[in-house]
């Protein structure tokens, strides 16, 4: 983690050692053998470098910035992998068919939050030490982060590419993949006492069997004479399961997650349970692990789930055409298609939302007028929503979130490309490419390695609501990259030729559409205990770019309403006014009204459904160009000095767009990806461009010698 102030710079050390053992065996002149030995050794450490800190804060109301150190972190992977693949050739056959065995060996320690996420509405909440106020990000993980990551891999495939006439090639292929679980997923099986007959049930999860992954293609001469080729080629891939999903879900048994709900259940409590002051001062929430020694607290402390393994599976298919123009030049214009199913989503199995349960829906007043002066006894209010409990686990005894990541996601990709590369032809060699695709999911961010776009959905039990433009969507991208030799100097002079000789000129143009970012309300509108999936309201008689927070529109007892002074995120509650004989003790609230009728974007208060879709905003796209300069001077036939000089942005043209060109970015690199800021409606810097890295110019110099 980077940062200006040393007690939060994070140290990481890598080491990497590999090692292969390669045996080519030509059996005959019909049968060659493949046999590879391959051994990899992988560590990560991470040292959080002030654990004397106070527990992290996030403050919303200042664009959710976040104070505080990182997590300690380690791990080591020994893998071990054994190949062995045969091709035999006969007639118009060639077939192939082998297999590989990976074995690993994979300890790792993870406790996240075990510094504590405190979340804020407002500064004044921080400095005022109440019970931090937004629902469901304040936890806290207590006890052990060992898990023992050790799994196995076993592949298996046929293969045969047949050689049907001189100009149709035909490709037929079958793999089959499996994997087992780690080994520390049957930690699960430690908290069995948990378990609810029918409702939930903690055993060791099952592997997934049913990896069978088929594959068809063709490449087809039209002409017959070498210059156009067509290909197609349908497959399904597997990919493998992030054994994070496992790592970060131990039992209570052995790890436990504490929101302030599950705290105040322990025994003792601490002390700002009973008047919710006092929070860091009273040692906010506990790091001491206490494990469970009875059903009830078994099940109180639980906070994950793993569910039976599913591999997620993606179908691709494409189609291109390839031409030969002249020497050594080509032009491809290809296809491709994908759909992902059975992809990972995060999921808080005993959740859900005041309107899945059958709660009122308050009406967001977008114009004034239209605030009706009186109400009646059917008039919806935001009473129901606070007195709803949206843990559908609670008569069962579970306190907290119980989080898992089932297959329920999926995806789809469309994209066409047009290509032209020259080889080396009089020096130069060129290369470029434009694409426009389309991609689309319903989830994307589990792992929440970016603050502009949802970890979960705004309702995971409707999931099709989430369907929309990928947080990777870039809808046009275009590519230029050449390398020009200049000519050789002839010149007699040693001196001079070995001067003047070998330079290469090399610029990269890359020029790319922004990505989606999803407008967020920082509010559980919903009310299912969640903030991260919640969006804003959409204004279509709004303004530019503008938004901003909402005021509620309350009733009083007589049966007239007003609209409250104090907006909806800077209220203790609802922002109507105090009221000792009303529930809560402040008047009910009907629904809401802009702060500003002519902001475009409001959030959705307590109760609110939101208006905006997932991800239905672009950030601006980008355009680069980069320069490398290399000199080459011979030492000996086999030697040569390689000179580098490399410049980035060489224009030194600012793009007020997202960093390298997508969403993502290490986890706590303080950078404009990780500020929230440009996607929340109340923040002064909402879509505004200039939150993110210019980019500036920047050069590199270097010497390689190779040899």
């Amino acid at each position: 983690m980077n940062s200006t102030q040393e007690r939060f710079n994070q140290s990481q050390l890598y080491r990497n050692r590999k090692f292969t053992i390669n045996d080519v065996w030509s059996i005959n002149s019909n049968w060659v053998n493949d046999l590879r030995l391959q051994y990899a050794y992988y560590s990560l450490a991470n040292q959080n470098p002030c654990s004397t800190c106070p527990q992290d804060v996030t403050i919303v109301d200042l664009g959710q910035v976040t104070v505080g150190p990182g997590d300690n972190q380690y791990q080591k992977q020994n893998t071990y992998s054994v190949v062995d693949n045969l091709s035999w050739a006969h007639g118009k056959h060639t077939f192939k068919f082998g297999g590989q065995y990976m074995h690993f060996i994979y300890p790792q320690f993870f406790l996240s939050r075990s510094n504590g996420d405190n979340w804020y509405k407002t500064m004044q909440t921080l400095v005022n030490d109440l019970e931090p106020d937004v629902r469901g990000r304040t936890l806290r993980n207590a006890g052990s982060g060992f898990f023992l990551g050790t799994q196995s891999a076993m592949y298996g495939f046929l293969q045969d590419d047949i050689k049907v006439t001189p100009r149709l090639t035909l490709n037929l292929g079958l793999r089959y993949e499996y994997w087992t679980n780690p080994v520390g997923d049957e930690t699960q099986a430690l908290n069995a006492i948990s378990s609810v007959p029918g409702v939930i049930n903690f055993g060791i999860p099952k592997t997934d069997k049913n990896n069978i992954a088929p594959r068809v293609g063709f490449a087809f001469d039209p002409t017959g004479s070498g210059k156009t080729a067509i290909r197609a080629g349908f497959g399904i891939y597997y990919d493998v399961k992030f054994q994070n999903f496992a790592s970060i879900t131990l039992p209570p048994q052995l790890q436990s997650e504490l929101d302030p709900a599950s705290a105040c259940t322990l025994t003792p409590q601490p002390s700002w349970c009973a008047t919710h002051t006092n929070f860091l001062a009273g040692g906010g929430l506990p790091a001491t692990y206490i494990p469970p020694a009875t059903q009830a607290d078994a099940r109180a402390l639980t906070t994950s789930y793993i569910d039976d393994t599913v591999m997620p599976k993606v179908l691709s298919w494409s189609l291109s055409v390839q031409r030969e123009l002249y020497h050594n030049s080509s032009l491809e214009v290809r296809y491709l298609g994908t759909r992902g199913v059975s992809l990972p989503v995060q999921y808080r199995r005993n959740r859900t939302s005041y309107f899945d349960a059958g709660g009122a829906v308050l009406p967001t007043f977008l114009n004034p007028s239209s605030i009706p002066a009186t109400w009646n006894a059917n008039t919806p209010t935001d009473v129901g929503y606070y007195n709803f409990d949206s843990n559908i686990y609670a008569p069962f005894g579970f306190a907290a979130n119980v989080t898992s990541d089932p297959p329920y996601g999926s995806s789809t990709y469309h994209g066409g490309s047009i290509s032209f590369t020259q080889r080396a032809f009089r020096g130069l060699t060129l290369n470029t490419n434009y694409t426009y695709a389309h991609a689309i999911d319903n989830s994307t961010n589990e792992f929440f390695t970016s603050l502009l776009n949802p970890r979960r959905a705004e309702d995971t039990n409707r999931l099709v609501n989430d369907r929309a433009n990928s947080d990777l969507d870039v809808r046009h991208k275009f590519v230029l990259s050449l390398i020009y030799e200049l000519p050789k100097t002839t010149t007699g002079n040693r001196f001079l030729k070995a001067l003047l000789n070998g330079y290469q000129i090399s610029p990269v143009f890359l020029g790319q559409s922004g990505q989606p970012v999803t407008i967020q309300s920082a509010v559980d509108s919903n009310g299912n205990g969640d903030t991260a999936g919640d969006r804003a309201v959409f204004n279509p008689s709004g303004t530019g770019q503008v938004s901003g927070d909402v005021f509620p529109v309350c009733e009083l007892p007589g049966g007239t309403t007003y609209v409250g002074t104090t907006s909806f995120l800077s209220a203790d509650l609802n922002g109507c006014n105090a009221n000792s004989s009303a529930p809560f003790g402040f008047d009910p609230a009907i629904g809401y009204t802009p702060v500003n009728p002519g902001d475009r974007y409001v959030i959705a208060g307590a109760g609110a459904r939101s208006t905006i879709g997932r991800n239905s905003i672009t950030t601006p796209g980008f355009g680069v160009l980069n320069l490398s300069v290399f000199k080459n001077t011979h030492i000996s036939e086999t030697k040569y000095l390689q000179l580098q000089a490399q410049v980035f942005n060489i224009l030194n043209h600012p793009n007020y767009s997202l960093s390298n060109g997508n969403v993502f970015s290490n986890a706590g690199v303080v950078t404009a990806t990780t500020t929230q800021s440009y996607v929340l409606p109340f923040d002064p810097n909402f879509l505004n461009p200039k939150v993110f890295s210019g980019g500036i110019r920047s050069i590199t110099l270097g010497v390689k010698l190779f040899f």
